[in-house]
This record gives C-alpha cells, structure tokens and sequence, in this order.
C-alpha cells in the first residue's frame, strides 16, 4: 500500500511539467488516493491510464476528457468508485475501458456511446447497475464485452 496522494498534494511542481512526454501511468494499491489529481490531466502524450486496486478512489476528475491520447483506461478494482465523468466520451482514442469490481459504480456516462474507438469494455464482478445506457449500441468497434 503506498500513499500516493502526499506525493501529489506536496509537490509545487506540476505532474505535466515533470512528465511531459509521459505515455504511461500506473497506479496499484494507493489507500490513500481519493480523488485523481486533475493535473494529471494535463499529460497530454499519455496514453494508457491504469489505477488499479485503489480502494478508496471516489472519482476521476471531469478533466480527465482532456486526455485525448488516451486508448487504455483500466480502474479494476477501485470499489468505492460510483461513477466515470461525463466527459470521458471525448476520449476518441478510447478503446479500451476496464471498470471491472468497482462495485459501488451505480451507472455509465449517459452518452458512453459516443467512444466510437471502444473495442473492449471490461465490466464484470459486482457493480452495482443492472443496465447500460441506450447510446451503447453506437459502440460499433466494440469486439468484446468481459463480464
């Protein structure tokens, strides 16, 4: 378990400027990340967001549809979260969508369609919604569905 979070809110340096070419990010097992820093959202070359097993995240900020770049976003296991912003649709690069065991998510972005590049959505365990919203039959790249 690290604590990640004290290394983001001490820093006076912001997360793009130290990283600015970063095209990865990782995140396993921080018991202390609440909410994602939106900073984060200024790495502009990152392409592939993974924030796995962090028990105590409650949200992404609605910053994070800046990440144009972004094909792979896996949030396995982050139980506490409820629910994606809205603005994630404006990821077009998005193809690949992991939200499995975030058993507290009680819903999809509305729009979750409009993430035309989506080829798999991982979903499965417990979460805690019975139904997908009516815009996921625009997911026509969408090749596989892990329940």
């Amino acid at each position: 378990m690290c604590e990640v979070w004290k290394a983001f809110a001490n820093s006076v340096v912001k997360i793009s400027s130290m990283w600015p070419n970063l095209v990865e990010m990782n995140m396993e097992y921080c018991n202390d990340l609440v909410v994602l820093p939106a900073d984060i959202c200024d790495l502009v070359h990152l392409k592939k967001l993974s924030i796995c097993y962090c028990q105590e995240l409650i949200a992404l900020p609605e910053e994070v549809g800046k990440l144009e770049n972004l094909e792979i976003l896996r949030l396995q296991s982050c139980t506490k979260l409820t629910e994606l912003p809205e603005s994630i649709v404006k990821l077009q690069r998005l193809r690949f969508l992991d939200v499995y065991d975030c058993v507290d998510m009680d819903s999809m972005p509305r729009e979750i369609g409009q993430l035309f590049s989506s080829q798999t959505i991982c979903m499965g365990s417990r979460l805690g919604f019975d139904e997908l919203p009516c815009s996921v039959i625009n997911l026509v790249k969408l090749e596989n569905v892990i329940m």
